[in-house]
């Protein structure tokens, strides 16, 4: 009894998913905690971002594409807007220099500040104040979930509501096995009367992989991909480096869909060759243990560095490897490419990344023996970095606005 009682403690421990009572599945989905409103007396008009997160060392291109749309909006409204930002999910530490300006006001707080912040994660007992003619942008699909509740409840106050600006970055139901998140995942893409839908889609990949699914909003726009802009200043530099016998590789372990397994798998058949002694293996992404990959070989972690430094390691690396398997193109294998690293990637349903630079080269077969050997071919002959990246012209490092079919949503919203 003693053996079953410690082994049912370790499971409790490690797996917090099952109860310690009766080892059920809990029925409990925290994301999806719900955001009670309140009404206001307000009649300015304002838009509110809901982000999980403006910590540094959470940042990842997703969220920052957010708040890029974010403070695009901003420019292009009138000036008797007001703004609010609502983190749904971590506490701020060390935050993103965006929003220095924005004060920190209390979630029960009807503040009218020009430029606001409301921290959100801890909102047992309290309510947020929903103003009249309030327009919500979300990312990220919980946050989809319960903002719709919200648009439900600004109607039954004023009679009265906004469509959700829906910025849609990955088909986020396949961030899980078939579930009951994927279905609440799901469900963030389908209207009904009470909440419209102006979706804003993360690439032409995604976009065709919505239409291919049949949904269908009140207004969808796409954009594509663009090279951060800090990176970009790095490129005039792509003359004048010396690459390395380094591998990049993309390294998440706790993300899935950047397959970290077969990443690590495919480095192992790249160790088993002599030509890897020449060789380092560097991993940036989140931070991991690093890793043996054999006769020597390590794969090291170096999680998340500054732009400055993935700068270097772009400028100074061969080869790149860099997994989405999702119908999103991912922005890591594509700064590779453009920095000149031969990259590998992965397709996806209608994906295919070799279109888009000389540098990638996109696989359909996954196994990891298939991709160490591709990696092994593009050692062999030595031509990481050769590319002297003639597609500048092309949308990913052009200076075109991004976002230009803004004046088309805020003409949908009725600002126009």
């Amino acid at each position: 009894m003693k053996i079953k009682h410690l082994i049912k403690k370790f499971i409790c421990k490690k797996y917090p998913y099952f109860t310690c009572q009766n080892n059920l599945i809990s029925p409990e989905i925290p994301e999806i905690t719900p955001i009670y409103a309140k009404k206001s007396n307000v009649k300015a008009k304002r838009i509110s971002l809901l982000i999980p997160t403006i910590n540094k060392e959470l940042f990842f291109a997703g969220m920052s594409t957010a708040v890029d749309f974010f403070k695009t909006l901003q420019k292009n409204l009138p000036e008797e807007f007001y703004y609010r930002v609502i983190v749904t999910d971590a506490p701020p530490n060390n935050t993103i220099d965006d929003f220095n300006e924005y004060k920190i006001v209390n979630m029960d707080s009807d503040s009218e500040d020009k430029y606001q912040m409301v921290v959100a994660n801890d909102r047992y007992g309290k309510e947020l104040t929903i103003w009249e003619n309030e327009i919500f942008l979300v990312t990220a699909w919980w946050i989809a979930y319960y903002t719709k509740e919200l648009i439900r409840m600004q109607n039954y106050f004023y009679g009265v509501s906004y469509p959700l600006i829906y910025l849609i970055q990955d088909y986020e139901p396949g961030f899980y096995p078939w579930s009951s998140r994927y279905a609440l995942a799901e469900s963030t893409y389908k209207e009904d009367d009470d909440v419209k839908i102006i979706a804003v889609i993360n690439s032409k990949e995604l976009y065709d992989f919505m239409k291919m699914k049949n949904y269908s909003f009140y207004k969808t726009y796409y954009f594509l991909p663009k090279l951060n802009q800090k990176l970009k200043t790095f490129l005039p530099q792509l003359e004048n480096t010396r690459r390395l016998n380094r591998i990049l590789v993309y390294g998440r372990p706790s993300v899935p869909r950047n397959g970290f397994e077969i990443v690590v798998n495919s480095l192992k058949v790249v160790a088993q060759n002599k030509i890897a002694r020449d060789w380092e293996f560097i991993s940036l992404g989140l931070k991991h243990e690093d890793v043996d990959l054999g006769n020597g070989n390590k794969l090291v972690s170096k999680g998340k560095v500054t732009l400055e430094e993935y700068a270097n390691y772009l400028l100074t690396s061969k080869i790149g490897l860099s997994l989405m398997i999702s119908p999103h193109p991912s922005y890591p294998p594509l700064e590779m490419a453009y920095f000149g690293l031969k990259t590998i990637t992965n397709s996806y349903e209608n994906k295919n990344l070799s279109y888009m630079h000389e540098n990638i080269v996109s696989l359909d077969d996954l196994r990891p023996i298939v991709i160490g050997n591709k990696i092994l071919e593009l050692m062999q002959a030595d031509e990481g970095g050769k590319s002297k990246n003639q597609k500048y012209e092309t949308s990913f490092i052009s200076d075109d606005e991004q976002f230009d079919f803004i004046d088309n949503i805020l003409r949908d919203i009725g600002l126009r």
